[in-house]
């Protein structure tokens, strides 16, 4: 993982990085296993807000366009801070209102906008995607508008560049 984009980062206010057993603990209590390298992220970056504005590109689903999704922050398992935490975020957005409990939201993006790992297919291999839980998808208006980013967290990862550098790319 290329690291370059995290020395401009801060952990957010009052929250503590926790070790990777709270984390993994976490999935199993709702029935999911991590991918190491999810787990290992979130040890060291668990709670990183970003002081250069990074993201990655999507594509609206049903090829409605594309933009950038610009992370405000990269949520937490601190079980002591309820803010920005991936429990309040899974608990608000996919439990109680959307009754997605298989999407795990892990980076805010924007009001109402996350990057998820999407567990539908699979416990074990989750995709990314990105989620607008402000939107309800047009092809199946029981879950929120959403768009396949990635195979592995890594590859997600690997997605993410400066907003400058989109904005050069593609014109915008």
């Amino acid at each position: 993982m290329n690291r370059k984009m995290f020395r401009n980062s801060y952990l957010a206010p009052g929250v503590n990085r926790v070790p990777a057993h709270i984390i993994e603990k976490w999935g199993s209590d709702h029935g999911f296993h991590f991918p190491k390298d999810f787990v290992d992220f979130f040890v060291e970056f668990g709670g990183t807000i970003m002081k250069e504005e990074y993201g990655y590109e999507f594509f609206y689903e049903n090829n409605r366009g594309r933009d950038f999704a610009a992370i405000m922050v990269f949520l937490h398992f601190d079980p002591d801070v309820v803010r920005d935490s991936v429990e309040d975020q899974y608990t608000l957005r996919c439990t109680d209102h959307w009754e997605q409990p298989l999407l795990v939201p892990f980076a805010e993006t924007e009001a109402n906008t996350f990057a998820v790992l999407d567990f539908r297919n699979s416990r074990h291999d989750p995709a990314i995607c990105n989620a607008d839980f402000f939107d309800y998808s047009e092809a199946d208006r029981n879950r929120p508008n959403m768009t396949w980013l990635a195979g592995s967290f890594t590859e997600f990862l690997d997605l993410l560049e400066p907003a400058a550098d989109y904005d050069a790319r593609t014109g915008e």
